[in-house]
C-alpha cells in the first residue's frame, strides 16, 4: 500500500519503505529520465543581474505602488500598478523574467543566450 501524494499537476507515488531513488512520476519516469535537449526547454535559467532584481523590488515595485495608493486604490490604473508591481518582485525574488527570454536578453552576461 503506497502514499499518494498531490504537488500540482504531477502525481507523485511513494511506496512504504520506498528510497528516493525509486521515486516515480506518474508517467513511469523519473524526473531525471529526460533528455538533455527536454531538460533545456522545461529549465527556467536565470537571466537577470543582481544590480537588475535589487533595482526591480526596491524602486520600481515600490514606486508602482505609491503611485497607485496616489491614483486611487481602486481604480484600473492603480490595480495596474499593483500587478506590475507583483510581477517586479516575483521576478526580482526568481531571477527570471519571461520578457527577457521571448527577446533572448540576459542582464548577467555570463552565458550565451540561445536563439
Amino acid at each position: 500500500m503506497g502514499v499518494v501524494l498531490i504537488i500540482g499537476a504531477p502525481t507523485l507515488k511513494l511506496g512504504v519503505g520506498s528510497r528516493l531513488s525509486k521515486l516515480r512520476w506518474n508517467n513511469g519516469h523519473r524526473p531525471n529520465d529526460l533528455s538533455t535537449n527536454q531538460q533545456r526547454e522545461h529549465s527556467m535559467h536565470k537571466n537577470m543581474s543582481n544590480h537588475d532584481r535589487r533595482l526591480r523590488t526596491t524602486l520600481v515595485a515600490p514606486v508602482a505602488v505609491i503611485l497607485g495608493i496616489l491614483m486611487g486604490p481602486a481604480s484600473i490604473v492603480s490595480i495596474i500598478l499593483y500587478l506590475v508591481a507583483g510581477v517586479m518582485v516575483a521576478t526580482g525574488a526568481t531571477g527570471y523574467c519571461p520578457a527577457y527570454s521571448l527577446v533572448h536578453f540576459d542582464s548577467r552576461g555570463q552565458r550565451q543566450v540561445p536563439r
